[in-house]
């Protein structure tokens, strides 16, 4: 191709690939250490694959005293969204996952020395390189519209062929220089395409670092499109450029994209860059019935990292969750041990799942979270549940807020026990969980009564009031319970139950009715956290305010 339609592509003041190179040298980095990164686009919200695959790559940095780096992969910008990039990056940050480099300053300016890490402000880097790739023959403009590419295709399709531009099919690929000068004089739209090299006696094949060896023949290969028309990159090539100047040495992916490995190789070569290695990782799925499919960013609401962060898990319990998918291998590592999240973790290459995906189940999630939470301090939970409220739930903030040592010691039922209380899963469990401690939302509260409906009015009162007029906090649990036991015997509930079932028309019922009716008048059902510490943290006003209310709804 003559320098005449090169100059008329390209403007001249390009960078050289010598100055390229120049301005970003190889990474002064231990032997081993891995750079890797992850390129979201700033398409919409954040997927939740996006911080299972940050996290991996994090970790492998870390394992290795490596670099993991941002960049923003925002050459469609048809699909941008407005502040696209923000959500992606603070989506990362909320979760806790240091960033080294990339757009993570203020205003998400870049820090680092090998930006910029957005894409679309690396536009002359990657026409240098089309430019080059034109000079040595190794790339090509086509001018073919969106209906003749259509038209090749439906002959494609109806003949039974591979579909796509290469072979004779491949209109622009060997045109004179005469029309090529002819379209660009007219100003015709073009895309740059990459000028592929089949050989049906070759094969590529490429180690990946977690699935083995994988191999592709190359006996058809497609002259795919490195530039589009409005002069940005497609994906293929701005990953092969980037990759390079930033200096990864690992690319850690879904396995969706194995099988675009022919055009990056092919892209590598041509360019006379060595290849980085790659890993690509099992992709989150989920099951519809069972039917097993990748996690939609278009279909599911847990796609979106922030629908996780929204009901109140905990990102630490979110990342543990994550490692989990990642590797059984963190399972049998925190069996036994008091927390479920480790930073210092050490996630190597070796122990991560390929193949087919990882499959998203939110009950070993709730597990996760149950621990985590169930091994905070009430400090520490109080802290979390302020933190989380003001950003989710404005109403509850309004209520703890006024009450912020009574919330602590809510907290802190059931907290210092040997096997802690698991029923707060996340914050948006706190209102089922314990709401009921607090006036506000007891007073919402729906009563649940079949558990003693077969006391009747008169006695629950007496029961009660005896309760009531019996209760010290100082008491010891064992104390408590045996009062709780003598008012029972003395209004005619049977402290043994065989007593009972052999002379059922001696007893109103069993002992534990007395409990049971305590618990309803002061949470209005049938099960609380351990009624002992809830009595102790109402304290006798509260105590007496409710059981008026009770003994008002029994009228």
């Amino acid at each position: 191709m003559t320098s005449e339609i090169i100059n008329l592509i390209f403007k001249n003041n390009l960078p050289t690939l010598k100055t390229l190179e120049e301005k970003y040298p190889k990474r002064n980095l231990p032997d081993g250490a891995i750079v890797t990164r992850q390129g979201p686009s700033p398409t919409g919200f954040a997927h939740f694959g996006l911080v299972y695959a940050v996290l991996a790559s994090r970790k492998l940095a870390d394992a290795t005293g490596g670099v993991f780096y941002l960049r923003i992969e925002d050459t469609d910008k048809i699909r941008e969204v407005e502040n696209g990039a923000s959500i992606l990056v603070n989506a990362i940050k909320d979760f806790g996952i240091k960033i080294d480099e990339g757009p993570i300053g203020s205003n998400l300016n870049d820090v680092g020395n090998y930006a910029p890490y957005t894409q679309s402000q690396r536009k002359d880097i990657y026409q240098a390189l089309v430019k080059k790739l034109l000079e040595e023959n190794k790339a090509y403009p086509c001018f073919c519209t969106k209906e003749e590419l259509d038209e090749v295709r439906k002959i494609q399709t109806d003949q039974k062929l591979v579909t796509g531009y290469y072979g004779k099919w491949a209109k622009w690929r060997d045109a004179s220089d005469e029309s090529v000068l002819a379209e660009l004089n007219k100003q015709t739209p073009f895309v740059i395409r990459f000028k592929s090299t089949p050989d049906e006696n070759k094969k590529i094949t490429v180690n990946d670092a977690i699935n083995g060896e994988v191999s592709f023949p190359i006996n058809i290969l497609e002259d795919f499109v490195i530039l589009k028309p409005d002069g940005m990159p497609t994906y293929h090539f701005a990953h092969v450029t980037d990759d390079h100047f930033m200096r990864t040495t690992l690319v850690l992916r879904s396995t969706e994209w194995i099988s675009s490995l022919p055009k990056h190789i092919q892209l590598f070569e041509a360019l006379g860059f060595e290849p980085v290695k790659y890993a690509h990782i099992a992709p989150i799925e989920k099951m519809i019935g069972s039917t097993r499919r990748k996690l939609s960013k278009r279909k599911d609401p847990e796609a979106d990292v922030y629908t996780y962060l929204k009901q109140g898990y905990e990102p630490e319990a979110v990342k543990a969750y994550l490692l989990n998918l990642l590797t059984p291998k963190y399972d049998e590592y925190i069996l036994g041990k008091n927390f479920v999240y480790d930073p210092n973790y050490k996630l190597t290459i070796d122990m991560l799942k390929g193949g087919s995906g990882a499959l998203l189940g939110l009950q070993k999630l709730d597990d996760y979270s149950a621990n985590y939470l169930a091994g905070l301090s009430a400090k520490e939970a109080f802290e979390r549940l302020i933190s989380w409220s003001e950003k989710y739930d404005k109403n509850l903030l309004e209520i703890i807020s006024r009450n912020k040592e009574y919330t602590t010691q809510v907290l802190n039922i059931e907290r210092e026990n040997e096997n802690p209380r698991k029923d707060l899963k996340k914050w948006t469990d706190f209102n089922e969980a314990a709401g009921f401690m607090f006036d506000e939302i007891y007073n919402t509260l729906n009563w649940e009564l079949d558990s003693i409906s077969h006391i009747d009015k008169s006695l629950a009162e007496n029961v009660l009031t005896e309760v009531l007029s019996t209760f010290d906090k100082n008491d010891s649990k064992e104390t408590w319970l045996q009062k709780l036991k003598d008012i029972a015997a003395q209004n005619k509930f049977a402290l043994d139950r065989k007593e009972l079932k052999n002379e059922p028309q001696k007893f109103i019922g069993f002992w534990a009715d007395v409990p049971a009716l305590i618990r309803t008048a002061l949470a209005k059902k049938n099960k609380s956290p351990d009624l002992y510490e809830v009595m102790r943290t109402l304290g006798k006003e509260k105590i007496q305010n409710r059981f008026s209310s009770f003994y008002g709804l029994r009228k």
